[in-house]
């Protein structure tokens, strides 16, 4: 049984991400037009976003803007690691080594649950970008970036996660064959990157490989994806470069992540 999202929790999520996607103050009919909220439940929304602490409202401009409150809840996420997906540092550097090497469209992710999501995208291909965006969680048997992060888990945890993912896929033409799956994706295990043509993203193919350290204890996938008539063609090609764009950005990426770094010195 597919299990649906609180409405209004998701809507107050997608209005802090419109803020940080625009950067500056709105007012409510903007709010209304980007998101295509009703009147009525968008007007209560955002007051109680304002009662409550997470937005604030300018009466003479009649528009809104995240309170501080916002900022402080996030600000300890820094000590994890998670502010090199976003400021400038080696994970940016490294996918911008990937759209030079390639032309592709490159992406940051980690696995969250039974999905993997997308954090940081990077690149100009119109297919890729318009199928994927940042923010979104996609089942792990989607992508060759799920492959990647859900193979390296346990034979048991394999088999559970395609299971679930199983249970909650509403066609039936999409339900997976759960015995050849798992084996895929442990014999995943051994490859240092994996190709995927997506058959649920229309046109889209993409390889992933995982990084050498983790980020908040997580593995992180990284790749590149695009028109499957490019990339396709070139994947031996794009493979060869993924893993060695990762093993020239190893040593800086060991230095930036220092836990990382100890528990690899220490082996």
């Amino acid at each position: 049984m597919t299990r649906e999202p609180v409405k209004s929790a998701v809507r107050a999520l997608e209005i802090l991400k419109l803020f940080s996607e625009e950067r500056r103050e709105l007012n409510q009919k903007e709010i209304i037009g980007r998101l295509g909220y009703p009147q009525s439940s968008a007007t209560f929304l955002l007051k109680s976003m304002v009662s409550s602490g997470f937005l604030s409202f300018d009466r003479k401009t009649r528009t809104y803007l995240p309170a501080p409150e916002v900022y402080r809840l996030g600000e300890w996420l820094e000590s994890f690691g998670y502010e090199q997906m976003f400021r400038k540092g080696v994970l940016t550097a490294l996918l911008d080594e990937l759209i030079a090497e390639t032309g592709e469209t490159a992406s940051i992710t980690t696995q969250n649950d039974i999905y993997v999501q997308w954090h940081r995208i990077a690149g100009d291909d119109p297919v890729a970008c318009r199928r994927v965006a940042q923010g979104t969680a996609l089942p792990l048997t989607w992508s060759s970036y799920g492959y990647m992060l859900l193979s390296r888990e346990s034979d048991s945890q394999i088999d559970r996660v395609v299971r679930l993912i199983n249970a909650r896929e509403a066609e039936p033409a999409y339900k997976l064959d759960v015995d050849r799956t798992t084996a895929a994706l442990r014999a995943a295990r051994s490859d240092d990157a994996f190709y995927m043509m997506n058959s649920r993203l229309e046109g889209v193919a993409s390889i992933a490989a995982l990084l050498p350290v983790r980020v908040a204890g997580r593995n992180v996938a990284v790749g590149i994806g695009g028109d499957s008539a490019r990339v396709g063609p070139r994947r031996d090609e794009f493979m060869r470069r993924l893993t060695d764009t990762i093993s020239a950005f190893k040593s800086d990426l060991l230095s930036n992540f220092c836990e990382e770094r100890r528990l690899a010195l220490a082996a």
